[in-house]
């Protein structure tokens, strides 16, 4: 678990995040996640920082990379010694993994747009929220649904929960109250969830109804959600969204439901399904993720050298040339 958030590393690293979405018959969002449902490395929304593997344990998840490894590495532009199929070895025991990162040295170097929220922490931009934390399951059902907090302060940007509903056309907010906006409702959570009406169905939305508690503890109300976010479940304190058939894999890379895990995993053989990946790794691997052999197999920006079977960088040069953060610069290092 972060110690201070998600680390959030590069557009290359975006494009690998993946998200699986179980498709069950569930209707009911409520219940407590306490336990555990299925492996705990399944596909949970991957932080911002990760690769499409998900790296989803360490202190550190800032480093790019098909293969999403975080085994410590060091520093450094050695890229191990080449095997005769063209692969640089881990340099013993994966030291020598080498990414591209975002590096800052103060905390106003992770603003975007100017606007700060986050901070830099050992050369690297930490979330000051985690938005996949959580304690209970409609956290996480709200989160895969996509229901919101109220932007409170004017700046775009939701930041409060919601107390009440979106005002009706002859009542307004009353003082005191956070409202959703109009024809949204406040569930359990404090999140805003668009409830059906005559003027919008949930079908043509491409979402279905779920019945779900009002905040406070209010009665239930029906409200839209995407297919398969009503069984997202809050796994040892983090928010994951397992699969429970091919269906509920969104990746193409990733077009296999392992049902024992709920993770999604690569279709390898003639029809390789990680082939037209334009970032990453180009290979299926034995452990179920896109990979490589070889550094020909290895594309897109910041991917151009392939480490045991990781895609990663030979050099700075390899990093793309925009950062996402207003301050930082690209470095081509092991992970920290």
């Amino acid at each position: 678990m972060y110690s201070r958030g998600l680390v959030v590393c590069s557009t290359v690293v975006l494009a690998l995040t993946t998200f699986a979405c179980s498709d069950d018959e569930t209707t009911s969002a409520s219940g407590d996640g306490g336990a555990p449902a299925a492996d705990s490395g399944g596909s949970a929304a991957s932080d911002v920082g990760a690769s499409d593997t998900g790296a989803s344990s360490g202190e550190d998840a800032s480093a790019g990379g098909d293969g999403g490894q975080t085994a410590d590495a060091g520093e450094g532009e050695d890229a191990g010694s080449t095997t005769d199929a063209g692969v640089r070895d881990a340099g013993g025991g994966g030291s020598s993994l080498l990414f591209c990162q975002e590096a800052c040295t103060q905390d106003a170097d992770c603003q975007v747009m100017s606007v700060g929220s986050a901070s830099c922490v050992n050369q690297r931009c930490v979330l000051d929220s985690n938005p996949l934390n959580c304690t209970t399951n409609p956290e996480c059902v709200a989160f895969f649904a996509g229901w919101t907090l109220v932007d409170t302060d004017g700046d775009f940007l939701p930041d409060a929960p919601c107390t009440a509903d979106g005002p009706l056309p002859t009542a307004s907010c009353l003082p005191g109250e956070v409202c959703c906006a109009l024809g949204s409702v406040c569930v359990e959570g404090g999140r805003c969830a668009l409830a059906p009406s005559e003027f919008v169905t949930c079908e043509a939305l491409q979402q279905r109804e779920v019945r779900v508690a009002r905040v406070n503890g209010g009665p239930e109300v029906t409200v839209c959600a995407p297919a398969g976010a009503v069984d997202a479940v809050c796994d040892m304190g983090t928010c994951r969204n397992p699969c429970a058939r091919n269906s509920d894999c969104l990746s193409p890379s990733q077009p296999v439901c392992d049902t024992a895990t709920g993770d999604c995993h690569c279709a390898p053989g003639a029809n390789d399904s990680c082939a037209a990946n334009t970032v990453g790794g180009t290979v299926c691997q034995a452990s179920g993720q896109c990979g490589c052999g070889q550094d020909s197999e290895c594309t897109g920006p910041g991917f151009d050298t392939c480490y045991s079977g990781f895609c990663g960088c030979a050099s700075v040069a390899s990093c793309p040339a925009m950062t996402v953060f207003d301050g930082t610069r690209f470095v081509c290092e092991g992970v920290r």
